[in-house]
This record gives structure tokens, sequence and C-alpha cells, in this order.
């Protein structure tokens, strides 16, 4: 989702849904202590992330050197399961 910084409202708001409903997120963040929050947030509520890149930070990986202007957060439920088809 990237929802132009209502993500520090709607993620909070939703998680316990996500928990029941969502597999996988992946977050765009716009601002630094949004992007903590959230993080910390999934990381409490048992979500496994994957991906944790801060906004308006270079980074260096393995096809170069890059800058995210928003922040990325890919992070996967844990407790999440299939629902039973019966």
């Amino acid at each position: 989702m990237d929802i132009q910084s209502t993500e520090e409202v709607a993620v909070p708001a939703s998680i316990k849904a996500m928990n029941r409903k969502v597999r996988w997120t992946l977050i765009g963040t716009h601002g630094g202590a949004t992007h903590q929050k959230l993080s910390r947030l999934l990381r409490d509520e048992g979500w496994r992330v994957h991906i944790d890149l801060l906004p308006n930070t270079r980074y260096e990986g393995p096809a170069g050197r890059f800058t995210m202007n928003d922040g990325a957060l890919c992070a996967e439920n844990t407790w999440f399961r299939w629902p039973s088809r019966g």
C-alpha cells in the first residue's frame, strides 16, 4: 500500500484485521518517524519484516547504490493460516 502518509493512521487502525486476513504486506512509508512506528508495530504483532528501507536514505545493494525517497516495509504475517476448505 502506498497511501501518501495515511499509512500512519490506516495500519494501526486495521492491524487486527490484517493479522487475520493478510499473509504479506508491502507498505510505502513517508517520514522516518512513521516508518519506525510501523516497523515496530508489525514486529510487535508477530510479523517478520523482510525489507526495512527508511525513507530519504542511501543504500548499497548488489546492483549498486540507490536512494529511497519513500520508505519500504515488506513483512510476512507469521501467524497467518489459510482458511480450511471443508
